[in-house]
């Protein structure tokens, strides 16, 4: 899970940012969730990596480290999260927000 991003972030941004700090990190599942009516990010965004090392790698190149993008004063954290796996991602995920699609729409391939 990576938190305290900031809420002009699209999905796009995110992969883009992880991928500029690490490299192909192999992520097959990223949800962002957004507000309904403003079209912003929450903050926070679950990613599904395929290799456990890409979390050791993300961990070490974002987790503390101030956003470059908007001028923004968050600080990225990149922490455990409950939910492991990119199933259980999308069967908890897709069930939470009621939206069978959701999964689908987000999911990098």
């Amino acid at each position: 899970m990576v938190r305290n991003i900031p809420s002009k972030y699209t999905q796009k941004m995110l992969l883009q940012t992880l991928e500029q700090s690490t490299g192909s990190v192999g992520v097959d599942f990223v949800f962002l969730p957004v507000h309904v009516h403003s079209s912003r990010g929450k903050g926070y965004a679950f990613v599904n990596f395929t290799d456990p090392t890409g979390v050791i790698r993300i961990h070490a190149a974002l987790h503390g480290l101030h956003w470059t993008k908007f001028d923004s004063g968050k600080v990225c954290e990149v922490v455990y999260a409950r939910l492991q796996g990119r199933q259980e991602l999308e069967n908890t995920l897709g069930r939470n927000y009621g939206v069978d699609m959701l999964c689908q729409r987000y999911r990098k391939r």
